[in-house]
């Protein structure tokens, strides 16, 4: 429909869509919230336009989730790093099961929900959006235009997703329901955080029938 590729949409060696992809995400899924549920997000379309967003691109660097797992002999492929040219402040939080503060951060978008040490040559770039935060992340958008929170309920796939959702509403909180990792009832995180909107991304291999390296399986 957007004349997009799958190189543009998709990792050749990693089981995730690209941060590209996370980011036009957001965009489309938020003006569908606001086309069924009149929540008015992003009025001047500041936050969805591609255009606003800042691309440094890392030829040859990633390797993907494929290649460190060695599952077949891969190579790299180019990774990019988006983060907004508008200002941003926010503050990234991430809690354990007893609801203690095991990480945070402030500041800018890209200081803050990226963690720039994990961006790497072969490493775990995809995971350096929410710092890598796995368990309950929470983040605080202090120029925010409305009081809405939202959850995403995903696996990592919603990492970068989550991030660039973050300056549309107050709070945007993430939840992996991967085992070792969010490990509290999702009803009870519900009734405490009281989100606007819950978004659930998920693919084939989210309810475990398909490998993730697995991509022809039908």
């Amino acid at each position: 429909k957007d004349g997009l590729y799958n190189n543009d949409l998709y990792y050749k060696y990693d089981h995730h869509w690209t941060v590209q992809s996370s980011l036009r995400a957001t965009a489309y899924i938020t003006e569908r919230l606001n086309k069924l549920y009149k929540l008015n997000l992003d009025p001047n379309k500041k936050y969805s336009n591609y255009d606003n967003y800042n691309k440094v691109l890392y030829e040859d660097f990633y390797k993907g989730s494929i290649g460190t797992n060695n599952v077949e002999t891969t190579g790299y492929e180019d990774f990019y790093k988006l983060y907004p040219k508008f200002s941003t402040n926010l503050t990234i939080n991430s809690y354990d099961i007893t609801k203690k503060l095991v990480g945070t951060a402030t500041g800018k978008f890209e200081d803050s929900l990226i963690d720039n040490n994990k961006i790497i040559k072969g490493g775990p770039c995809f995971s350096s959006y929410l710092r890598g935060f796995a368990k309950q992340t929470e983040v605080v958008n202090h120029m925010a235009d409305n009081n809405y929170k939202s959850l995403v309920v995903s696996t990592s796939i919603g990492r970068p997703f989550s991030a660039f959702l973050s300056p549309y509403f107050q709070t945007t909180a993430f939840i992996d329901l991967q085992p070792g990792k969010f490990d509290r009832s999702v009803y009870t995180y519900i009734d405490e955080l009281k989100p606007k909107v819950l978004i659930f991304l998920y693919t084939a291999h989210t309810f475990g029938k398909v490998s993730v390296w697995e991509f022809d399986r039908k």
